[in-house]
């Protein structure tokens, strides 16, 4: 019971501190009264009484002190004293508090906007049922023939992340998991709410999709397997977003139960997504979910229900109650070939059922979800993490030398208040508080800051026709790393200055601090880390902008300046999938007729939007090419492309008109050409099929041309004719045009206004426009690492400035001396630049070995640029080198302008 009422006593002194100092002045004067009355008594005077009751009862401050240690936390009122000193202290010295926290504030704040982003990404948990027991359902072990694009490098991928609906199927109905669901992937659709159309992210799931993440509906109720059977329900259900309920109905409850149109079909909007469900891929928010089965109505020729080959399902699936990731790794693997032999394809080559059979299901953790961003931005993300935790250090040493310099000017000060004895831990701790403060103060407005940050890059980084979304609030991820942060910083930046502040106090007196080298090498190497650090980000950022000019300038084999793609969503404005090829034809005809349009034709894909189909062609005069040779690209357009496109035939003839009843024919791309045939000639009147289209002759060869991505070499390409194969899928106009383009646009706009009967979404956009665009993610990454190299580099700057002014206050004496005896100015600002021009070589030579050992690192990002450039590694180490120069211009001319007398006399 002690201890509770010596607890009650101390908490009771937080709150009645100042009636309790009062008691505790009224009870002492009562005892020396008491004694002065006693020593009266006796016969003393009341002088002499009063001086001996004062012995007797000893010195009131102690007793006070000792007093308040019973009924109080001592340690919380020196700690909350010494947080005031601090605050008082900083806010005298304005400039220097003032640098400190905005160059803190921009590397927590960069740091923290990294860090939340690959949290988003990464490790947040989704919002729902027992996320740790979901799993991703992969495929491993691919054949040969696969190919993925990364970085516009062609390389052998190590996953399948998508299934066959035939194998998810077969894994729903095995006992390992308690439920399966799939994904067909999100995309902009048309939707037409209220008679209005809008263009709305919509996602395609199976009706298990829900019930096993175990999601609770915000309204209404959600998909379920009856809502996605084959051949559809008596009426298509659809799952609407919180976020487009709010946005489009106003959170009213009879928006459960309205009729939309989604692609020209009804839905009737049944529930609402909880607040916080986003779906299952980060970043990727959709705002409709429908059921899967209504692919058959919007593509009534898609056979994705039976063709083996469409691996077009994210799968997910929910383990059993207490069976772990690696048991059902184990149990899946076993299960692989008898599967796969279950779904195999028909008619499979010999070899490619091989490749097919030997692949592998595996199981990955799906607590994260499962987004295709993770593997584009996570790498560059990483990257900037790299480069924003060295601005960062160097925040942090720059800061460091900023408090050791400061502390030159307080040693007068430390040393009275050592004298009047103060203990040198005592300083130490106030000197740590400050430097806490500092450092919680930066952390503060890093933390403030940090959210537009992560926006920015965000929206930077983002498509124009699909913006990412990421989640950023302050979760216990980001918490925790942020309080490493504050405690790296305050490490950093505090422990040393507070040690060597007083090792300075203490010497005051002798002045032997004042020629410590070992200060002096401690300051200069915090210079030379700045310095170094500075150098590597230059280094990076320059390399990063030099391959970013390279793609921007690299030749596609378009004609970017006066080529144009018009995209109209004709089927949605009213023409029906039987009529699109006749309306394709009365619009090229009419659009040929435009002024200033050079040249027109349909297209299936726009270059550098990442659309485009691969398919493997059989050559009759190469029979013993492999799969992965003879995989190319395909594109099908109608005649007149390559004019419109401003590609060149280099050989034979464009396509044939529609009607004009010619044989079927194909035209190739240059490389094809040479690869297959030797010579574009040779390759005229040459037969092959191109995947299950049938034989064509080969009519004409085009020049090579970029369209997926402008890192990638130019793709071995077939071209198709439109006018032969006649899909229903929507197409792009492209045409070449001279003169002012919205002219031409607008006309554009009013024939599909008229052939559509209502003014169709159209989407208009140039190859310029969609090179930048394709680019997103390097530009994003190269202006943030431009940014935070500029920013070190000035820091490391003026921690360089910082530390000669410093040299030139713990040397006047010396100076002064020198001057007395004959030397120049020159000769006094010559020696202060050769000791900047020293830790800047320092600083270059350590920077360029980190550059060396981090070469690899960023080499995948660069375009034509190779990491050891020497033209950029000299204009960088130049530029340091400048700064070095620049730095030392303040110090050398005070240095140069010492009074010897003034200084001589003062020391």
């Amino acid at each position: 019971m002690e201890w509770l009422v010596s607890l009650f006593q101390r908490l009771r002194s937080l709150g009645y501190r100042r009636q309790l100092d009062r008691d505790l002045e009224d009870e002492l004067g009562a005892h020396l009264a008491l004694k002065q009355a006693h020593f009266e008594q006796q016969g003393l005077s009341p002088e002499e009484a009063g001086r001996r009751a004062r012995l007797v009862v000893g010195n009131p401050t102690s007793w006070k002190e000792s007093t308040r240690e019973q009924w109080s936390f001592v340690w919380l009122e020196s700690l909350w004293q010494d947080i005031v000193f601090g605050t008082r202290v900083l806010s005298k010295d304005r400039i220097f508090t003032t640098v400190a926290l905005i160059t803190l504030a921009v590397g927590v704040g960069g740091n923290s906007a990294i860090f939340t982003l690959l949290n988003s990404l990464l490790w947040r948990s989704l919002p729902v049922r027992e996320p740790q027991q979901l799993v991703r359902i992969r495929a491993t072990n691919l054949p040969p023939t696969d190919r993925a694009w990364i970085n516009g490098r062609a390389t052998a991928p190590k996953e399948r992340r998508q299934i066959p609906f035939q194998l998810y199927e077969a894994l729903g109905k095995q006992d390992l998991f308690e439920g399966v669901f799939g994904n067909a992937g999100e995309g902009m659709f048309v939707a037409e709410i209220a008679g209005a159309p809008y263009q709305i992210p919509m996602c395609f799931v199976t009706g298990s999709y829900f019930p096993v993440l175990g999601v609770e509906p915000g309204a209404g109720r959600l998909l379920t397997p009856g809502d996605d059977v084959a051949g559809g329900p008596s009426g298509w259900q659809a799952v609407i977003s919180d976020a487009m309920w709010s946005r489009l109905f106003g959170r009213r409850a009879d928006a459960i139960g309205t009729r939309i149109i989604l692609e020209r079909i009804p839905f009737t909007i049944i529930g609402v997504a909880p607040p916080r469900f986003r779906g299952v891929s980060p970043g990727v928010w959709p705002d409709i979910w429908l059921p899967l089965s209504v692919l058959e109505t919007m593509f009534p020729k898609s056979h994705w229900r039976s063709d083996a080959g469409l691996w077009m399902l994210e799968t997910v699936a929910r383990l059993k109650p207490g069976v772990s990731i690696d048991h059902a790794r184990q149990q899946i693997a076993s299960m692989s070939r008898p599967l796969l032999e279950e779904v195999k394809p028909p008619k499979l080559r010999a070899e490619d059922e091989k490749h097919f059979l030997a692949m592998k299901l595996d199981l990955v953790s799906a607590r994260t979800g499962v987004s295709y961003l993770v593997e584009i931005f996570s790498p560059a993300l990483w990257t900037l993490m790299a480069a924003v935790a060295a601005v960062l250090l160097i925040a942090a040493t720059n800061l460091t030398n900023l408090l050791l310099a400061r502390s030159m000017a307080r040693r007068q000060e430390l040393s009275v208040r050592l004298a009047l004895g103060a203990s040198a831990n005592r300083i130490r701790r106030q000197l740590l508080v400050e430097s806490t403060l500092l450092a919680a103060a930066g952390t503060s407005l890093g933390i403030i800051i940090s959210p537009w940050l992560a926006d920015s890059l965000v929206a930077a980084a983002s498509p124009a026709d699909y913006p990412i979304h990421l989640e950023t609030p302050i979760d216990w991820n980001v918490l925790g790393f942020l309080a490493v942060v504050l405690s790296a910083v305050v490490l950093i930046a505090g422990w040393a200055p507070a040690w060597s502040a007083v090792r300075g106090a203490i010497h005051e007196g002798t002045k032997l601090y004042a020629s410590s080298r070992a200060a002096t090498y401690f300051r200069s190497s915090l210079i030379v880390v700045q310095m170094a650090f500075s150098l590597a980000l230059l280094g990076g950022a320059a390399l990063f902008l030099t391959s970013l000019r390279s793609l921007l300038h690299e030749a596609t084999g378009f004609d970017t300046a006066h080529t144009v793609f018009v995209s109209p969503d004709l089927f949605n404005a009213g023409v029906s999938r039987d009529r699109m090829p006749g309306a394709y034809a009365t619009l090229l005809q009419e659009a040929r007729r435009l002024p200033g349009v050079q040249a027109a034709a349909w297209t299936m894909y726009i270059p550098f939007t990442g659309a485009l189909q691969t398919l493997t062609i059989e050559l009759p005069s190469h029979p013993e090419a492999t799969p992965s040779e003879r995989m190319v690209y395909s594109h099908q357009v109608t005649d007149g492309y390559f004019a419109a496109a401003g590609i060149p035939l280099v050989a034979g003839r464009d396509f044939s008109p529609r009607g004009s009843g010619g044989p079927k024919g194909s035209i190739v791309s240059e490389n094809l050409a040479h690869k297959f045939f030797g010579s574009p000639q040779a390759a005229l009147g040459q037969r092959l099929k191109p995947g299950n289209l049938d034989w064509t002759e080969i009519v004409g060869v085009a020049a090579d041309a970029k369209f997926q991505n402008i890192r990638e070499p130019n793709p071995p390409t077939v071209y198709t004719s439109y006018w032969e194969q006649q899909t229903t899928l929507g197409m792009a106009l492209a045409l070449n045009y001279s003169g002012p383009c919205e002219p031409v646009v607008s006309a554009l706009r009013v024939l599909f206004e008229k052939e559509a009967g209502r003014m169709p979404f159209t989407r208009v956009s140039t190859l310029s426009e969609n090179i930048t665009s394709s680019v997103a993610t390097e530009r994003a990454l190269t202006a943030l690492l431009s940014a935070f190299a500029v920013f070190a580099l000035v820091i490391a700057a003026t921690g360089l400035a910082g530390l000669l002014s410093y040299t030139v206050q713990v040397k006047r004496r010396e100076i002064g001396i020198r001057i007395a005896l004959g030397a120049t100015p020159g000769l006094i600002a010559g020696r202060l630049q050769r000791y900047s021009l020293r830790l800047a070589f320092a600083g270059i030579a350590f920077g360029g070995l980190l550059s060396f050992w981090l070469r690899r690192a960023i080499e995948t990002y660069l375009f034509r640029t190779e990491a050891g450039d020497w033209v950029v590694w000299l204009s960088v180490c130049s530029l340091v080198l400048l700064c070095a120069v620049a730095a030392c211009a303040i110090p050398a001319r005070r240095a140069a302008k010492l009074d010897p007398m003034q200084v001589l006399r003062l020391d």
